[in-house]
């Protein structure tokens, strides 16, 4: 293996594991007992060169998940690590629990050059998922991640690529993301370890700091690279905390973590994390709209007027940003087929 650029790896000061591996897998669970086991077997038959080993974290299932990843820990004792969170110790959002201190927990115990995280309800599409991400990473030592496309699935049916229309394999940098433009799945990626082993970043442990913050904090260190492959499957199961919240609820929560984002950044990153929580204020309108009509509630009607005032106010400062990017990263026909769908307007 080569060597690692110290601009993109772990520092010096780095403590290397005896027992190192080059990839960590690290699977969080919550009343999956019906869907844990395809997802652990799907890691498992992976075909790679590269050693890994998978760490998985119950977030204090009832429901017999933990039985199943017993079994898969007696299987494959020398892959399969298991950690039982009590569901009092996790962080809250919106009044639910979620698996920030779980996933933050995890990090430092993982023992792998490589990270990469999947939910106990999804699975590896492709058997060569880890082999060509790790590979990609391994010969790029300037790139801190890679990511693919993802398969919708609803149980046992596929439904469609995350990414509907093809998309050459490109860069993928912290200005798409933030702004709203590109959304890949957490488990889509692939990253390299770039903080001491058995630490974690403090702000990794804080309730705002989601999947959509993971990756920010690597692009913001280097570079990523995409590529044009669906080699996981997000399941839909509307069984999960996410699945269980209302449209309103789940825009109120992207509104609410970009808030707090944008307070870790300044600059143009700091304007590109607006532009994405301006283009959710703008979805958030439409469906207060829409639930205006149902209920009549005089909070909607208060929100509403508050959202549209905003919405005025930071228009000029949107156009600018949206101008600008479309300048700086599309160019050829990739511009005019922005102009035609109108890049940023939500879909």
């Amino acid at each position: 293996m080569n060597p690692a650029t110290p601009a993109q790896t772990a520092p010096a000061d780095v403590k290397h594991d005896d027992n190192a591996v080059d990839i960590s897998v690290i699977v969080t669970t919550y009343n999956h007992a019906k869907t844990a086991w395809r997802c652990i077997e799907s890691i498992l038959t992976q075909r790679t060169k590269f050693t890994f080993e998978i760490i998985v974290g119950d977030d204090g299932s009832t429901d017999g998940t933990i039985k199943l990843l017993e079994r898969a820990a007696k299987l494959a004792p020398h892959i399969v690590r298991l950690y039982e969170a009590p569901r009092f110790e996790n962080t809250y959002r919106l009044g639910y629990p979620t698996a920030r201190h779980l996933h933050s927990d995890l990090i430092t115990k993982a023992r792998g050059r490589f990270i990469t995280f999947i939910d106990g309800d999804d699975f590896y599409m492709d058997e060569r998922k880890l082999d060509l991400q790790a590979s990609f990473l391994d010969q790029e030592e300037e790139y801190v991640a890679c990511c693919h496309d993802t398969g919708i699935w609803r149980g046992k049916r596929f439904l469609r690529r995350h990414l509907e229309t093809k998309q050459r394999d490109n860069e993928v940098t912290f200005d798409a993301v933030a702004s709203g433009d590109k959304y890949f799945f957490l488990h889509s990626f692939m990253y390299r370890r770039i903080f001491p082993m058995g630490t974690v970043p403090e702000r990794f442990k804080e309730p705002y700091f989601t999947d959509y913050g993971i990756a920010l904090y690597f692009l913001e260190h280097g570079k990523c690279r995409y590529m044009d492959r669906p080699m996981t499957a997000y399941n839909i199961t509307g069984a999960g905390v996410w699945s269980s919240l209302t449209q309103l609820e789940k825009l109120r929560s992207r509104l609410w973590i970009r808030e707090d984002l944008m307070q870790l950044y300044d600059g143009e990153k700091k304007t590109a994390l607006w532009v994405g929580w301006y283009q959710n204020l703008r979805i958030y309108r439409n469906e207060a709209l829409k639930a205006l009509r149902r209920t009549k509630n005089p909070l909607i009607l208060v929100n509403l007027a508050l959202t549209t005032l905003h919405l005025m106010w930071g228009y000029p400062k949107y156009r600018r940003f949206v101008r600008k990017y479309r300048e700086t990263y599309l160019d050829g026909s990739e511009l005019r087929t922005a102009r035609r769908i109108n890049l940023f307007e939500p879909q």
